[in-house]
């Protein structure tokens, strides 16, 4: 019969100090199957100006939180079986991570308290493995529980090139539900780490098939931009210190804000409810962006660019797929959901003031509502506001009636000695607009 030695030393040792809050080494336990360290990080963990403590337990190994707002009491997780010298608490930002590493893997589970229910919500997961001694496996992804969003990373060892091949970047939507410090246990993150698998044993077979399920959008309908209603918005100069607190005020607020800038990762995988999909660029200069995932409409954005660029909702659902609004070569630049999550606006611009060449107008930005049904088909009441005044470079949600904007006239362009031309950086001006766009 095996014998569990355990001994722990009651120590108290300050070893790291972050801003206002602190980490200290608490005590040790020694067991026959390892180590186990303890870590309390004080912390205003509920935003009342008073310290709150988080720790793993060697008592009963759990996570346990203790809350000024909660008389300190005991909030603790359910226990976890699985511990070692490499397991404790960290700070992050605005809350605290649980951490358990192993030899060639490793977690780590976020934590930030929520106002509403009063208690530590976990709101992120990620995890990392070396793979075997090929490196077989090898990688890391990440999952945000507030938004679904999952990211993935990973390769695999190809035996007859011998080499390693990294799949191209995973994008899909997992949904964990709302799960709290009381209801987290190991079974949490064996529960990711077995979607996660699921998601990189799918993408390796797609990755290594013949003849993989690309994605081709030359099937997808442009968007009707003729028999838009228009809207006519009265624009009033706003200083550049008002625009950067509309910005701060609306990082805190719930809508959404998705930037189509150049792509970033012109190769990507994404996962739907029913189908994988690989976005490969070419050497013909095709390339794809991983916009985001919009959870308002249950769809996924996708940029294509190549000459022009045009944006693509795909139904996380029913894998439908429709064309973004837009009448410029570059493509819509932004779409931004309101805080009530019942509004969704999309802006698209020319650079120059000499738009006429191309176009009649120089800006639109496109309303829609968010109504009752499934998918992008929740999208209704299309209303356009054609510009000619402007460019744009930005737009933010103030409340569900009103925008700010940040404008200029034109980029300078200059030529330079080798006959090839820049531009620099223009002039920009700030807007703000009323808009009533619920019926």
């Amino acid at each position: 019969m095996k014998k569990v030695i355990t001994a722990i030393f009651l120590i108290s040792i300050r070893i790291a100090a972050f801003g206002q809050s602190e980490l200290l080494w608490d005590s040790v336990r020694i067991e026959s199957e390892g180590f186990v360290m303890q870590y309390t990080l004080l912390k205003d963990l509920d935003n009342d100006g008073i310290r709150d403590s988080a720790y793993l337990s060697v008592e009963d190994s759990t996570i346990v939180c203790r809350l000024s707002t909660q008389n300190f009491t005991k909030m603790a997780s359910k226990p976890i079986e699985i511990l070692n010298f490499q397991s404790g608490v960290g700070d992050i930002n605005n809350g605290f991570q649980f951490f358990n590493h192993w030899m060639r893997a490793g977690c780590e589970n976020q934590f930030r308290y929520n106002p509403q229910t009063k208690k530590m919500q976990l709101i992120g997961m990620n995890r990392y493995e070396f793979g075997n001694a090929m490196n077989d496996g090898s990688g890391e992804s990440s999952v945000n529980l507030l938004t679904g969003n999952y990211t993935g990373d990973w390769n695999y060892y190809d035996s007859e090139k011998d080499t390693l091949i990294k799949i191209p970047t995973i994008y899909a939507n997992l949904n964990f539900g709302v799960i709290n410090l009381e209801d987290f246990s190991q079974d949490t993150y064996f529960d990711y780490s077995e979607k996660c698998a699921a998601l990189y044993n799918s993408f390796r077979q797609l990755d290594s098939e013949q003849a993989p399920a690309f994605f081709r959008d030359e099937n997808i309908q442009p968007f009707d931009m003729e028999h838009l209603d228009t809207i006519n918005l009265q624009f009033v100069p706003i200083s550049e210190d008002t625009f950067l607190k509309f910005k701060e005020k609306q990082s805190h607020q719930p809508g959404s804000k998705y930037n189509f800038g150049p792509p970033a990762n012109p190769s990507f995988s994404l996962a739907t409810q029913n189908e994988y999909y690989k976005f490969i660029g070419d050497s013909f200069g095709e390339e794809y962006r991983y916009v985001g995932y919009v959870p308002e409409i249950s769809s996924y954005i996708i940029s294509a660019c190549k000459w022009v660029c045009t944006g693509c909702l795909l139904d996380n659902e029913t894998d439908e797929k429709m064309q973004l609004p837009d009448s410029f070569d570059s493509g819509v630049l932004g779409l931004e959901i309101s805080a009530s999550k019942k509004q969704m606006l999309m802006f698209s611009s020319y650079y120059g003031d000499d738009y006429a060449k191309v176009s009649s107008h120089r800006a639109e930005i496109i309303f829609m509502q968010i109504g009752e049904g499934k998918g992008f088909h929740k999208l209704v009441k299309p209303e356009i506001c054609i510009i000619t005044a402007f460019s744009i470079e930005d737009i933010i949600w103030i409340d569900n009636n009103s925008i700010a904007l940040k404008v200029y006239d034109k980029y300078e362009e200059v030529w330079n000695d080798s006959h090839t031309h820049t531009y620099h950086e223009p002039v920009y001006q700030y807007l703000k607009a009323e808009i009533k766009t619920d019926k």
